[in-house]
């Protein structure tokens, strides 16, 4: 009897996210099913901080952001069997100047730069945060990012109410805290202007309801580790987010933060982050939330490998 050899058989699936705080790279490998990260990449490259008042991308953000995208094509560019999917939010969006950044992208990495909707960002964060955990009940799903954060209630694989509103850590830090100066004025200030944001959204997503609250996106991924410094657990609380605000007043300046757990470079984007996240939790009645590390390449990965 000849017994016949099956070939293994490999793919790659690569997702880029072109976000206005970090850009993220993930690649996972595919290998008669076996699914495992081979790697993950985050380069903060602040694209939003580029912004000008004209609303062109600055040539030095550009410079920054083309030098990631050519170290994220040398990653992939051995890949065999690949499929690469890149998208860009907000601060393209927002761009003048889009056409020029991906007239220039196209030099330095040969796969097509789909430019998002905000409410197409919000359906990817949902799909990436459902492919990590299982939602069995109604979920409200919030990200924090450079430029706008997002709101999903969603239940299982289906987003139920997804919206995109134009607040960030980077665009509010531009706007209240960028001097680096955080006071109790500065703090009012970025947190009134997030609930007049806010307001649009509230009749709706509370009426609809939901039974738990996630959070993702570095942001609340770095409160979460104040948390963790503070209270030895991952819960955020309304409470626990007002010591954090009184304790930043106290310290005045972004460079006097005194949190081990917090990344240097989310330093300067705390008071901006923190200021959306208590809006959130006021105007949205919120509990508890809990970090999840799902998010738009997550959701990327979900599409390329089970919707082609």
């Amino acid at each position: 009897m000849t017994l016949i050899k099956l070939n293994s058989y490999t793919k790659h699936f690569v997702a880029i996210d072109i976000g206005s705080n970090s850009f993220h790279l993930i690649i996972v490998r595919d290998h008669n099913n076996h699914v495992e990260v081979i790697h993950k990449e985050k380069q903060s490259i602040r694209l939003a901080l580029g912004l000008e008042n004209d609303n062109n991308i600055n040539e030095h953000s550009i410079k920054l952001a083309m030098n990631c995208l050519e170290s994220f094509s040398a990653a992939i560019t051995h890949l065999e069997n690949c499929q690469v999917s890149i998208v860009a939010t907000y601060a393209l969006r927002q761009a003048s100047n889009k056409q020029e950044f991906l007239k220039q992208a196209a030099k330095v990495i040969p796969y097509p730069i789909n430019i998002i909707s905000g409410n197409r960002e919000a359906e990817l964060i949902f799909f990436g945060v459902a492919y990590t955990k299982t939602i069995n009940q109604p979920t409200i799903i919030i990200d924090i990012g450079g430029g706008s954060t997002e709101f999903i209630i969603g239940q299982q694989l289906t987003p139920k109410l997804t919206r995109s509103i134009n607040m960030g850590c980077v665009s509010f830090t531009q706007k209240f805290f960028l001097s680096g100066e955080i006071s109790e004025a500065s703090m009012n200030a970025a947190e009134t202007y997030s609930k007049r944001l806010l307001l649009c959204l509230t009749e709706e997503y509370n009426n609809l309801g939901w039974d738990q609250t996630l959070g993702t996106s570095g942001s609340i991924k770095a409160i979460t580790r104040i948390m963790k410094e503070l209270y030895d657990d991952n819960n955020i609380t309304l409470k626990r987010l007002n010591r954090i605000r009184y304790l930043l007043i106290h310290w005045g300046h972004h460079d006097n933060i005194k949190f081990t757990n917090l990344n240097e470079k989310r330093r300067p984007l705390l008071a901006a982050a923190l200021a959306i996240l208590i809006a959130c939790f006021e105007l949205l009645n919120l509990d508890i939330l809990k970090y999840n590390a799902g998010g738009v390449r997550e959701g990327l990965l979900y599409q390329l490998r089970f919707e082609q």
